[in-house]
């Protein structure tokens, strides 16, 4: 089961360019097991399941000037570096390139960012799943770790669950539920969207940001929400993304801490742990996401305490 073990490390987001300690033995298990293999490319995450014009204009994490946010300056590029975008029947995916349409995929990129402080940032490692099917939501782990996070916010434990012990028909209904949980996200960033200027929602600050949701989205979503926005380059490196959304029938608020683009520095559990014990509440996580519980009463006295030990280690940040 070692492979479950990295699928989960990697959904914690414990996994910062390659594993550390008992994480890495479960990896070497699994690599050993052929159960995983370890593949060096570019590091999109969808590279599975969507295709590469899509993956080109969607993408908010691996910046490509000239190309993202649009389907046909995607297209084009591709058909400018001699990369056929659709094969006889559908849409190219990455697993559908040869090892030399990859690199030169690879080599326009980095070409296309090279006024970027890091250009090469967009490649990385990949963690495959030897027995999985190609193009499947459950071959790449970081996108079977966003299938089981999906089964475990929407409360589809079982599905989960079978979906690891690769039952096909827990699979299958795996792959509704992402769909589902893709839906909920789309109306959570678009509620980012309309309320980003909106003071009374979003506490935008010099090096911070506090987005209030209260009941207008689902709890249990607010931290991917928190990492969209960590990553969606609307902020300038070591940001710090708090977030909180309600969960009414236990009078309870979920709050969730990242932070933008960060490689090192400020231990996240440590600070989450810090601002809730100004209000009694429950924290937990780790260094590179964490968050918590707290009363909805003491919503406002959080909020303010967040906003005085945030800025704190805003300057600490900046120092080191």
């Amino acid at each position: 089961m070692s492979h479950i073990a990295i699928i989960g490390a990697i959904g914690d987001s414990q996994e910062k360019k390659g594993f550390l300690g008992l994480n890495n033995d479960m990896l070497e298990d699994a690599i050993k097991s052929n159960l995983i293999s370890l593949e060096k490319g570019i590091r999109w995450f969808g590279i599975e399941t969507k295709s590469l014009v899509k993956l080109m204009s969607n993408s908010t994490d691996l910046k490509i000037p000239g190309v993202n946010g649009s389907e046909d300056r995607s297209y084009n590029f591709l058909k400018q570096i001699g990369i056929a975008p659709r094969g006889k029947v559908t849409w190219k995916k990455y697993s559908d390139l040869t090892d030399e349409e990859k690199e030169k995929l690879k080599k326009a990129i980095i070409e296309k960012r090279k006024d970027e402080k890091t250009p090469e940032d967009i490649l990385g490692v990949r963690y495959i799943l030897v027995n999985q099917e190609n193009s499947s939501p459950t071959k790449d782990a970081k996108e079977f770790s966003t299938l089981l996070n999906a089964c475990g916010r929407l409360g589809h434990y079982a599905i989960g669950v079978g979906a690891c012990l690769n039952d096909s028909k827990s699979k299958e209904e795996a792959y509704e539920v992402l769909k589902e949980y893709r839906r909920k996200i789309t109306e959570g960033m678009n509620w980012y969207e309309e309320n980003k200027f909106n003071e009374k929602k979003i506490l935008l600050k010099d090096g911070y940001i506090i987005i209030n949701a209260k009941d207008e989205i689902i709890p249990t979503i607010i931290g991917t929400l928190s990492s969209i926005v960590s990553y969606s380059g609307y902020f300038q490196k070591k940001t710090f993304i708090l977030s909180m959304a309600r969960i009414i029938e236990k009078n309870k608020t979920k709050i969730s801490l990242r932070c933008s683009k960060r490689d090192d520095g400020a231990d996240l559990r440590s600070i989450i742990s810090e601002i809730m014990k100004t209000v009694n509440g429950e924290s937990g996580g780790h260094v590179n996401a964490a968050g918590g519980t707290i009363l909805t009463s003491v919503e406002e006295d959080f909020i303010e305490n967040a906003d005085r030990i945030l800025q704190k280690h805003v300057m600490i940040e900046t120092i080191v």
